[in-house]
């Protein structure tokens, strides 16, 4: 589990269009300051250290490669992209990117020959850092210069792809247009071309459509996309989910956010031997388990909370983080399940007992389910939701209060920062237990000795302390010229780095000047 991003580029783009496009990368590679691991020698000792990313030759290939940004200093996987590309062979078959989206989301195998013949780059975890904006900002010029030949994938969202390009274009001459997942009219033309069977023409574009899925999305389907089409749809969504599952539930809800008449749902549904459906024990009524998951997509009410908090808000730059994967998991039974559509209830029983009437009392089951509803508390998606919103707003309020609610604001304090209390406290008790270490003994032994054994301890203790190079060299300096000044430094590679938080605290206070004077103060 983790979060990723992909870019896969066409065999139809050639050496030369490429390096042309890959120079515009090496400008935000620096603005948006990317970052790379270097090391210091010394004293036949290394320490490992963070360096400004830069193109290089890196096993033989030209081209540049990062792990992380410089501002926060979060890091994660590493990723390359080179300056040359291969030529293309011109006897095989075009490649389009696309098809790797659709690998990725089960519509043909990884094995198709045309996902064999692009090129692939990136493609490892960014754990939703912040170089995850830069790496798809990145993406989103090379579609854009390429023709929509490169695509990005993964864990990206239409909101973040505008917030990239918005930060991108800053930088940029040429600015960055809108990239050919978020364009419908485009996405269609090409997607039209895909070696897809007819049966998943839909499902292909959803797969692809990186856009919001608003009115004007469900209105080009109803425009595009015929009536066999969408049955074909309906078909793809409800295969291989049993009734009762998540899969099935979640598949309906897709279902119905689009403007499908119920009763052609039903009608796919009685097709598929609804009986086959069922778990290994084969009992209860399918029909009724059938329309139980249609009413609790809520669809027959027309006013109805939509917001989901396991959920990465599309519409915002917000990316998706591991700690939200692992939730969204575990409480997968706190989902939202509304789905953003209305069928007044008179209609929906019309539809739903003109297929399945014969087959179940649909009338009876519609009535106990609105009584077992009716009075009903809070659903986990309520409660889940209002804990979290109730926290985000408390957060958001001490960060309109404070100049630092925090700790990864905290490598930036500036004289006369207010800081959240909460906060405060915390770097007390920190600060605290972080002098406690100079009361080491080894501590008095190696403060007596040469730069060069101080060298080779830090050496030595560093484990997961994430500095700049220059950083290293600035602390290295204020030691040989200020022997005294190695207190500061001494405990920085013996408390235990487990944490962001207790990196952006020891970064803060051996880096700023500033917040290690206040420290002195607490």
């Amino acid at each position: 589990m983790g979060v990723f991003i992909h870019l896969n580029v066409s065999n139809k783009v050639s050496p030369e269009q490429w390096e042309k496009a890959y120079e515009e990368t090496l400008t935000l590679v620096e603005k948006f300051n990317l970052v790379e691991y270097d090391e210091i020698k010394k004293f036949d000792r290394k320490i490992y250290c963070l360096t400004h990313s830069k193109e290089r030759e890196i096993n033989g290939r030209l081209g540049w490669l990062t792990i992380g940004d410089g501002t926060f200093l979060r890091t994660a996987e590493d990723h390359f992209l080179p300056r040359r590309i291969p030529e293309s062979d011109p006897t095989e078959e075009y490649a389009d990117p696309l098809m790797y989206v659709l690998a990725q989301h089960g519509i043909v195998n990884f094995e198709n020959p045309s996902i064999n013949n692009l090129h692939e780059y990136f493609g490892s975890k960014t754990q939703g850092e912040p170089y995850h904006m830069a790496l798809l900002a990145i993406g989103c010029l090379l579609d854009d210069r390429l023709n929509g030949e490169a695509i990005c994938s993964g864990d990206i969202t239409y909101g973040q792809c505008y917030y990239a390009i918005e930060e991108a274009n800053r930088y940029l001459k040429t600015p960055i247009k809108t990239p050919l997942r978020c364009d419908l009219n485009r996405l269609f033309e090409r997607v039209s071309k895909l070696p897809i069977e007819n049966e998943k023409r839909i499902l292909t574009f959803e797969a692809t459509y990186l856009g919001p899925k608003n009115k004007e999305y469900f209105d080009f389907i109803e425009q595009r996309f015929d009536e066999s089409a969408k049955r074909d749809f309906v078909r793809a969504k409800l295969n291989g989910n049993g009734l009762g599952t998540y899969g099935f539930s979640r598949s309906i809800r897709d279902i119905l956010a689009y403007p499908i008449p119920v009763s052609v749902v039903c009608e796919e549904f009685v097709a598929m031997n609804p009986e086959s459906l069922l778990g290994n024990d084969k009992t209860g009524n399918p029909y009724e388990m059938f329309l139980n998951h249609i009413l609790e997509t809520n669809i027959h009410v027309q006013k109805k909370d939509l917001h989901n908090c396991l959920d990465v808000d599309e519409a915002s730059g917000e990316t998706m983080c591991v700690e939200k994967q692992f939730a969204s998991v575990f409480l997968m039974g706190a989902r939202n399940k509304n789905v953003d559509r209305f069928v007044p209830l008179d209609e929906l029983k019309q539809q739903l007992a003109s297929v399945i009437g014969t087959k179940c009392d649909v009338e009876k089951i519609v009535e106990e389910y609105l009584k077992k509803n009716a009075s009903a508390r809070p659903d986990n998606c309520t409660l889940l939701n209002d804990v979290h919103d109730k926290f985000n707003a408390e957060q958001k309020a001490e960060k309109e209060k404070y100049d630092i609610a925090d700790y990864n604001h905290l490598p930036f304090y500036e004289k006369g920062d207010s800081i959240c209390p909460k906060l405060l406290e915390q770097i007390k008790e920190w600060i605290e237990f972080y002098k406690a270490a100079t009361k080491e003994e080894y501590y008095a032994e190696i403060s007596k000795k040469k730069f060069e054994e101080m060298f080779k301890y830090f050496a030595l203790q560093n484990k997961n302390l994430r500095l700049m190079k220059d950083t290293w060299e600035k602390i290295f300096k204020n030691i040989e010229t200020h022997p005294e000044k190695f207190e500061r430094y001494y405990p920085m590679v013996r408390v235990s780095i487990n944490s962001d938080g207790v990196q952006d605290l020891v970064r803060a206070y051996v880096e700023n000047d500033e917040f290690y004077e206040f420290c002195q103060t607490l």
